[in-house]
């Protein structure tokens, strides 16, 4: 009852011809080996009966256990947090005084995944003007191609992985913790979200969700699934469902997948999002050049850092051509070798690109460039051990942080990275040490005030944790101290700044709450 190699290649090209979604080879064997269990299961003896089956009788649920092998559903709350940042103090806001009274403001989350995205955008909402305007002024809908996921995702329970962004006050607000230590979202917020199921490869006119245009919307971390073809039908298809001034959100490392004709890009404080204008639609269509030129290996004889990300196009190509398996291994290593080759001979380079893969939350990418370093600087360091705390091998990040404390014995950074290590892992007493003695190196560094009213806070030492978030904005004020040389929530000053205010402005307005 097993499959072969070309059986499975043409199972996964109808996946593509039918979803839009590419198949590596590492997933067909995924496919391979569901395949067998599911011929097994349903007694088919030979892969073409199962696949006429498939092709001809089979209901839509049979193909969704496939499309869920394939693409990858990792999400969690407020995820690229500079994204939500713009929302909040300067989209919604402008949405608020654009958009009629009389129409709700439609937010759409295609390629939901399990939910924590739209959630985000509703507490988002709740929390800036309260669940009555959430209720009366926006609709926020959800889809995705998975019916299991989404099913997920209308249960509205998470475990912590899910609760990556520390700095934001909504879990205890927003959740109530269940007896298996996962959190439940309240319903309030669980029935602000109206979820269904769509193929990007359907017609949108059909959707009765999508009959309306919206007014916003979140296409992240998707386009990676699709082919050329696909992609640019979807783009297509997105323009035509945003209304005139809406705006469309790519995630970071995606950005330069998109060409969208009518839809304009802008940066908004360090977050690239598109828009959809009247200047954008009359002037000529703005190109984004996303087709990597030809590489030969006679390019590299005084190689440049710059091709590597040709490189790792011209691999992952390689690896997915439909060629003899003994050809695509020599190939593959070989373009593995020249990619080495370059890497050793532009030891200054690798920490600039480690730092652009970090940026896009790539980390075990970031953490394999900084393993080519001979000699590796504070900074290498840095991003090595915010890398390994970003995939949770707190362990392993020890050593970098201990480097960077016995390289720059002053250098309050590698004591912040010590606290933060023990912080996420919930060792708050060392992390509470390691924040005092970063403070102790530098009285006017900001970002460990910030961190030690966040312990402050989750251990419920409200009192303390107020103190420490004033202390913050007023360092700020006084010096935006940016020793950090990368933008990521947790050390970036801008965010810092802005996760403090709200902080505080929610409790406030608690405080108000009571009294009144």
């Amino acid at each position: 009852m097993s499959s072969t190699s070309v059986q499975i290649q043409k199972f996964a090209s109808t996946i593509t011809e039918r979803y839009g979604i590419v198949v590596t080879r590492e997933q067909r064997e995924s496919l391979s080996r569901y395949v067998a269990e599911r011929m097994t299961y349903l007694g088919y003896q030979y892969f073409d009966d199962y696949y006429s089956w498939l092709q001809f009788k089979a209901n839509e649920i049979e193909w969704e256990q496939y499309i869920s092998l394939i693409t990858n559903n990792e999400t969690y709350f407020f995820r690229e947090p500079n994204h939500f940042r713009v929302l909040d103090t300067l989209i919604f806001d402008e949405l608020m005084r654009t958009v009629p009274a009389d129409r709700k403001i439609r937010i759409w989350s295609c390629g939901c995944s399990s939910g924590e995205e739209p959630y985000s955008i509703a507490t988002l909402i709740k929390d800036k003007y309260g669940l009555a305007v959430l209720q009366k002024r926006f609709e926020v809908i959800a889809s995705d191609l998975d019916q299991k996921i989404l099913a997920s995702a209308r249960n509205a329970e998470y475990g912590k992985n899910s609760f990556r962004v520390k700095e934001h006050a909504y879990i205890l607000s927003n959740f109530t913790e269940t007896q298996n230590s996962r959190w439940k979202l309240n319903e309030d917020l669980a029935g602000a979200v109206k979820f269904f199921r769509f193929n990007v490869c359907e017609d949108p006119d059909k959707i009765e969700n999508l009959a309306e245009p919206v007014d916003l919307i979140f296409f992240r971390n998707v386009s990676i699934y699709f082919t050329a073809e696909t992609l640019k039908k979807v783009q297509h298809s997105l323009q035509s469902r945003l209304n005139l001034n809406g705006y469309l959100f790519v995630a970071s490392c995606e950005t330069m997948l998109h060409d969208l004709g009518q839809l304009r890009l802008m940066d908004q404080g360090g977050a690239f999002l598109f828009k959809k204008s009247l200047a954008a639609v009359a002037a000529e269509p703005f190109k984004l050049n996303t087709k990597p030129s030809a590489v030969k290996k006679e390019d590299f004889q005084q190689p440049k850092i710059e091709s590597y990300e040709t490189l790792l196009q011209r691999i992952r190509g390689l690896i997915d051509d439909r060629k003899p398996a003994h050809s695509e291994k020599r190939a593959v290593n070989d373009a593995i070798d020249v990619v080495n080759q370059a890497i050793s001979q532009n030891q200054d380079q690798i920490t600039n690109l480690a730092l652009l893969r970090l940026q896009e939350d790539l980390f075990e990418e970031s953490v394999r460039l900084i393993a080519h370093k001979k000699d590796k600087s504070f900074k290498d360091l840095s991003v090595e051990a915010y890398s390994l705390m970003s995939l949770s091998r707190f362990g392993e990040a020890e050593t970098p942080i201990e480097k960077m404390k016995k390289m720059e014995e002053f250098n309050p950074v590698g004591y912040l990275f010590d606290g933060l290590n023990f912080k996420l892992q919930g060792r708050f007493d060392q992390a509470v040490v390691s924040f005092r003695r970063c403070i102790y190196l530098d009285l006017s560094f900001s970002t460990p005030h910030f961190h030690l009213g966040n312990i402050y806070q989750q251990t419920k030492k409200w009192s303390l944790a107020k103190s420490e978030y004033e202390l913050t904005l007023k360092l700020i004020d006084k010096n935006r101290k940016q020793l950090i040389e990368f933008n990521k929530p947790d050390v970036s000053i801008d965010y810092i700044q802005y996760a403090c205010q709200k902080i505080l402005k929610n409790y406030n307005q608690e405080m108000n709450e009571k009294v009144n």
